[in-house]
C-alpha cells in the first residue's frame, strides 16, 4: 500500500559530495529522496563539498558536533571526491570513528576495488552505485538494504524526571545517548504503524558501585497504549559488551526465566553502551531491591531470598562445580586488585587507630584485649592451591536482587557473570548485608558478634541470615575448603574499603568482619 506524503517521517541526511554541477546534484538528491520515500521517510538532504576541511585533523568542529547541531540521522559520502585516492574512505573512517552509531552510506560512479574498501576500518555501512540510480530494481534493492542498516525510531519524545538527565551538561554525550535509545526502541519503518514507540519516560534508579546508570523506562506507542515496563542500563562500552556476552553465555540458558530479565535490545556507541531489559512479570507486580528490605531489617524477606537463591535445585549455576589447579590467592587478587594490586592499608590502619587499636610488633593489632593479624597475611599465608569453581553472578549484592511483595525474585546486572570461585556469590551477598544496615555498634562490639556468627544459625536477625548464607555455601560445595570462604570474605571486604564516600559505620562493619576472619585464616594456616 502506497504511503501518503503526510505520513512520512522526516529524516536528516548530510551528503559529502565532490561534484558541484547542479543538474547532477539534483539527480542524486532526487534518487535519494525517492529511495527513502519508498520506506516511509521524507529526506532533508544537506550538502557539503569541502573535503579538505572535513578531514583536517585540526578542524575545530567534530563530526559528533556536526551531527548534534544539525540532528543528522545518516551521512552519505562520495568515495572519490574527484580524486583517484579515494579520499571519501578517509572521511567515512573519521565519521565512523567519532559516531559509530550513525549509518554512513558510500556513493560512487567508479568501480571500487575490494582491497581499497576493505583496507580501512571502520568503513561504510552501505554502498550505493551512482550509475544504477535509474534502475527500478536497484532502487528496490537499495531501499531494502537501508531498512536493514538503519534502525532508529525517529520522532520519539524522550522525557526525563528531575534526576534522570544525567548528560544535561554534556550535549554531545547526550546526543549519543538519545541516538542509541532510539535504536533500542525501534519497531518499524512504517510510520503509520500503531505500535511505533512515540514517547519514552526515564526515571533514574539507585545504582550500585559499577559506575553505570540504571533507569526505569516507560514507553507509550502511537496508539497511546502503554508498553511493558523495562529497565535501561547505561555503561561504558567495554562493560556493556562484557555484560551482553555474559548474558548469552551464562544467563539466558541457565537461570529460570522468572529469575532473569529478558534482554530486549542493546546498542553500542563510541563512549557508552545501552542494554534494555524486561521482566517475566506484568506491570502490576512491584519489585524492590533486596537492599531496601535489608535497610529496614525485614529479616523475613531476606530469609526468603536466601532460601530461594542458594537452593541448588532452583538454578543450575551452583550444581556443577569443577576443581581448578591454581591459586585461590591469585583468583581474588586478580578479581579485586588487578590495578596494581592496590590495597587500602592506610584506610584500615586509620580505622583501627580511631577505634583504639594499637600496633603490636610488626604484623598485629590489639583491640579490646584481642590480638588480630594485619591484612598483609592475605598475601603472606599459603592456602591450599586447588579450589572449586562454577558459574557465578559475580556481583550478587542485595542491590542486584529484586524481590516482590509475593516473594518473586529477579537478578540484574550481569557485567561480572562468569566462572568463578564456588563461594564468590555467597561471600558477596553476605558482605552486602553489612553495607545495607547500620547495627549502631562499636568496632569492639561488632568483632564480638562476628566471632559468633556461625552459632546464630537459628536466630531471626541479620546475623542469623549471615549464618544461613555460610551454611548454604558449605552445603552447595561440600568439597571446597572452608578456609577459602574466610579468605574470600577478607579480600572482598578489603576491596570494599576502597569505595569512595563510604560512611564510617559501613567501614567499621567491614573492618570487624575483616579482623575476625583474618584471625581465622591465621590460625588455620600457621
Amino acid at each position: 500500500m502506497k504511503m501518503s506524503s503526510n505520513a512520512l517521517k522526516p529524516i536528516n541526511i548530510l551528503h559529502y559530495e565532490s561534484i558541484r554541477k547542479d543538474s547532477v546534484i539534483e539527480g542524486f538528491q532526487s534518487f535519494l529522496k525517492e529511495i527513502f520515500k519508498m520506506i516511509g521517510y521524507d529526506a532533508n538532504i544537506m550538502m557539503n563539498y569541502d573535503a579538505n576541511i572535513i578531514i583536517d585533523k585540526s578542524r575545530s568542529t567534530s563530526f559528533r558536533e556536526i551531527a548534534t547541531t544539525n540532528n543528522i540521522d545518516i551521512f552519505v559520502c562520495d568515495l572519490l571526491f574527484g580524486s583517484s585516492h579515494f579520499l571519501g574512505l578517509d572521511i567515512i573512517q573519521a565519521i565512523k570513528d567519532e559516531c559509530p552509531e550513525i549509518p554512513v552510506f558510500a556513493m560512487s560512479e567508479a568501480q571500487i576495488p575490494h582491497n581499497k574498501t576493505s583496507s580501512i576500518r571502520p568503513t561504510f555501512d552501505l554502498f550505493i552505485s551512482k550509475d544504477l540510480r535509474l534502475d527500478d530494481a536497484y532502487k528496490q534493492y537499495i531501499a531494502e538494504e537501508i531498512k536493514r542498516v538503519f534502525n532508529s525510531q525517529l520522532g520519539v519524545t524522550i522525557e526525563y524526571d528531575s534526576d534522570s538527565d544525567v548528560y544535561s551538561d554534556k550535549p554531545e554525550l547526550k546526543n549519543q545517548f538519545e541516538r542509541l535509545l532510539k535504536k533500542i526502541v525501534f519497531t518499524s519503518h512504517n510510520s503509520r504503524s500503531e505500535t511505533c514507540i512515540d514517547y519514552i519516560k526515564l526515571n533514574l534508579l539507585k545504582g550500585g558501585f559499577s559506575g553505570s546508570f540504571v533507569f526505569r523506562m516507560h514507553c507509550i506507542a502511537s496508539n497511546k497504549e502503554s508498553c511493558i515496563h523495562a529497565v535501561l542500563k547505561v555503561s561504558e562500552v567495554k562493560n556493556a559488551e562484557i555484560e551482553i556476552e555474559n548474558y548469552l553465555n551464562y544467563v539466558k540458558w541457565y537461570l529460570p526465566y522468572t529469575w532473569r530479565p529478558e534482554m530486549l535490545a542493546h546498542s553500542i556507541g563510541k563512549d557508552i553502551g545501552l542494554i534494555c531489559y524486561a521482566f517475566a512479570y506484568n506491570d502490576d507486580v512491584q519489585f524492590e531491591p533486596l537492599s531496601y528490605h535489608v535497610s529496614k531489617n525485614h529479616v523475613g524477606k531476606v530469609k526468603c531470598a536466601i532460601s530461594l537463591i542458594f537452593d541448588a535445585g532452583k538454578q543450575k549455576w551452583y550444581k556443577n562445580s569443577r576443581k581448578i589447579s591454581g591459586s585461590i590467592n591469585e583468583f581474588y587478587y586478580s578479581k579485586y586488585f588487578s590495578n596494581g594490586r592496590k590495597r587500602p592499608h592506610e584506610e584500615f590502619s586509620k580505622i583501627m587507630e580511631n577505634n583504639g587499636g594499637t600496633v603490636v610488633g610488626n604484623n598485629e593489632y590489639r583491640l579490646g584485649g584481642e590480638i588480630y593479624p594485619m591484612p598483609n597475611i592475605l598475601c603472606a599465608r599459603s592456602l591450599p592451591n586447588d579450589y572449586y569453581e562454577h558459574i557465578c553472578h559475580g556481583d550478587l549484592n542485595s542491590n542486584n536482587i529484586l524481590i516482590s511483595k509475593e516473594d518473586s525474585l529477579i537478578f540484574i546486572d550481569f557485567q561480572d557473570t562468569e566462572n568463578g570461585h564456588a563461594f564468590l556469590d555467597f561471600i558477596t551477598f553476605e558482605l552486602s548485608l553489612r553495607l545495607d544496615y547500620n547495627f549502631n555498634l562499636s568496632l569492639i562490639e561488632l568483632t564480638l558478634l562476628e566471632q559468633q556468627i556461625e552459632s546464630k544459625i537459628d536466630e531471626e536477625s541479620l546475623w542469623g541470615m549471615m549464618a544461613l548464607v555460610r551454611r548454604a555455601a558449605f552445603d552447595n560445595c561440600q568439597l571446597e575448603v572452608k578456609t577459602h570462604y574466610y579468605y574470600g570474605l577478607c579480600m572482598c571486604a578489603f576491596k570494599l574499603l576502597r569505595l569512595s564516600g563510604l560512611v564510617e559505620w559501613k567501614k567499621n562493619q567491614l573492618v570487624a568482619c575483616l579482623l575476625v576472619n583474618l584471625k581465622k585464616i591465621d590460625s588455620f594456616t600457621k
